[in-house]
């Protein structure tokens, strides 16, 4: 039980630190009066989402002149991402070390698989900062740079949504509870996944992570035997 309620508290976490990223996330300078928004990289309303994906030079340099505070306000998004990187990584951990305790006979193995993902998920989310923190402290954008974003960016949502489909496990058959917790990271990554070919889905992926996050705190804090593989069916 111990365990399941430590997941509660790391999901809380998680969340919060989703909400304030949310809060403060930077956004585009609004146009002049009378004027058309002009069209922003990868056409994305979120410029962190858009730096995260860029494609070129060119967009890069746009997005951060688009950006309202620049360089600024993203970097103060990137610091903020940080908090949330520790605390989704330290989840992953915690709901591997719960799906080795399944009664199955591949629970142990596919709980170092999941693991690992999730601690590499956090480990290229980190690198992806790092090489955007790059951008904002360079005199001049060149076009490694961008793509050297993008290479980081793409491995973390791949492995994010391989590490979500992984995670489903854990809640499937536990209780009635636990499997619609399941059944947010199933659609989490299965609209994550067709999300990598049709960009414009990923910000979608958001809506039932945070569902399921919401639900697995809830059922880890208030109903923590639904969660325990020694309490459940």
């Amino acid at each position: 039980m111990r365990l399941v309620r430590a997941i509660g508290v790391i999901a809380i976490l998680t969340i919060a630190f989703a909400i304030l990223l949310t809060v403060t996330n930077p956004k585009y300078q609004a146009p002049p009066p009378g004027e058309k928004e002009p069209p922003h990289p990868g056409g994305f309303q979120n410029p962190i989402l858009a730096m995260e994906l860029v494609e070129s030079k060119e967009d890069a340099e746009t997005i951060l002149k688009q950006t309202e505070g620049g360089g600024k306000a993203i970097r103060r998004s990137v610091y903020l991402d940080f908090g949330f990187i520790t605390s989704y990584g330290a989840l992953y951990v915690a709901l591997s070390l719960l799906l080795a305790r399944r009664k199955y006979a591949w629970a142990a193995y596919l709980a170092r698989v999941t693991g690992i993902c999730g601690v590499a998920v956090a480990g290229f989310d980190v690198l992806e900062n790092l090489r955007i923190l790059r951008v904002i402290d360079a005199t001049g954008v060149m076009p490694q740079m961008a793509s050297s974003i993008h290479d980081a960016s793409a491995i973390k949502w791949t492995l994010g949504f391989v590490t979500a489909a992984l995670l489903a496990v854990v809640f499937r058959g536990l209780s009635q509870k636990a499997d619609w917790v399941g059944y947010a990271f199933t659609l989490t990554a299965i609209v994550g996944l067709v999300g990598l070919y049709y960009k414009r889905l990923l910000p979608l992926t958001f809506i039932p992570i945070v569902l399921g996050l919401i639900g697995l705190s809830l059922v880890a804090l208030f109903w923590p035997q639904d969660l325990d593989p020694d309490s459940c069916r």
